[in-house]
């Protein structure tokens, strides 16, 4: 296609422009130099590389020309939207310019508000759940604590009345854990007691 608007030129180029001047300065691609001449024998793998360079060059000016257009859309909106921020504050009165303010700030508050409640809700559930953790964490060292107990009760023929409550009922766990704790006591006291006797 580039050879033939290259050999057709007068049919793309307006009346009264020169050709030479908007003639390419170099060369479609170099297959094309070599097809003009016969010493100029391309391979096809330099063709392939310059096709490449070609193509990639075309990427690249495509991506520089959409980052420029954008860029220029962007500043021109923002100029209009400035520029009818501006006249709309230049002819409104101050009543106006109130309840301007009024309608910002009431809006940024709920937009705070939200904001905050949210973190608020998921610090509450957090919170909600170490709680309940905790209580499992001591639950499971009540109930080590008690078996423990109660097979050594059973290895040593101690007979402590343990008083057996659901397992939910921390305080009065603790309550008989101590008391347990404290018949354990007293029969070391009495083994030692006989041990001192014995020596």
């Amino acid at each position: 296609m580039r050879m033939y608007i290259q050999e057709h030129q007068a049919e793309f180029i307006p009346e009264g422009l020169d050709p030479a001047a908007v003639a390419p300065v170099e060369p479609i691609s170099p297959l094309a130099e070599s097809v003009g001449g016969p010493e100029l024998l391309v391979s096809a793998q330099e063709a392939r590389k310059a096709r490449e360079r070609d193509r990639n060059r075309r990427g690249m000016q495509w991506a520089y020309d959409t980052l420029d257009g954008a860029y220029h859309v962007a500043e021109r909106s923002t100029k209009g939207a400035l520029e009818l921020v501006k006249e709309a504050w230049e002819q409104s009165s101050s009543t106006t310019i109130l309840w301007f303010v009024i309608v910002s700030l009431v809006l940024s508050n709920v937009w705070t508000l939200v904001l905050v409640g949210n973190r608020e809700e998921a610090g509450r559930r957090k919170e909600m759940k170490r709680a309940e953790e905790k209580e499992r964490w001591m639950q499971g060292v009540i109930a080590g604590v008690w078996d423990e107990l109660t097979a050594e009760r059973a290895r040593n023929g101690v007979s402590v009345p343990l008083a057996s409550t659901p397992v939910g009922d921390v305080p009065a766990e603790v309550a008989n854990l101590g008391r347990a704790l404290d018949a354990v006591e007293q029969r070391v006291r009495m083994i030692r007691e006989s041990l001192e006797g014995l020596s």
